[in-house]
């Protein structure tokens, strides 16, 4: 065997054990019709499920305090989710800060009918591929994503609550009773 083939079959080896690795991280890269990943983040230290949701439009924001975008952006959400009401859409803001620092940030909100979670270890943000902030994922009333937002801008809320609004004008899923 020659150095050439060595070298080949040892970097074609490399690859492979690159791509094993990778794979993982490739897969947790949610796309618009995907089922929604199962956790969304913690709160009050449990886990928070997206089939709790199930029947409602969920809008899910990663965001953070030092973030210009997402602090313009949770009053607009607030308001969504006044006008749309609890019986037909979730927002959830995942916020990606320590816990600490959450904290001091919700005792600084005033009281808000969208709901706030924390990112513990950086699993949602795994889960739904996040890189940065703002990071919007909408999902249906039948589970599945709707759209991804990343690093939008005011040019992109005409788009946002369209997609929102169709999402609620779709027919509603039958939840199953609890057992």
């Amino acid at each position: 065997m020659n150095t050439s083939t060595s070298i080949n079959r040892k970097l074609g080896g490399f690859a492979l054990l690159m791509l094993v690795l990778w794979a993982p991280a490739v897969q947790a890269q949610v796309k618009v019709g995907d089922p929604v990943p199962e956790y969304i983040g913690s709160r009050n230290g449990k886990a928070l499920a997206a089939s709790d949701f199930l029947g409602k439009v969920l809008v899910i924001s990663f965001w953070a305090s030092w973030c210009g975008p997402c602090q313009k952006e949770i009053p607009v959400l607030e308001t969504v989710q006044k006008t749309a009401g609890k019986e037909q859409l979730q927002v959830v803001g995942i916020n990606i800060q320590s816990s600490p620092e959450f904290g001091a940030l919700m005792r600084g909100l005033p009281p808000m009918e969208m709901m706030f979670t924390r990112d513990i270890d950086d699993r949602g943000s795994k889960l739904f591929g996040r890189k940065g902030v703002p990071h919007m994922v909408v999902v249906g009333r039948d589970g599945r994503i709707r759209t991804i937002n990343v690093g939008y801008g005011e040019d992109s809320i005409d788009e946002i609550v369209g997609t929102v609004n169709a999402a609620l004008a779709e027919k509603p899923v039958k939840v199953p009773a609890a057992s």
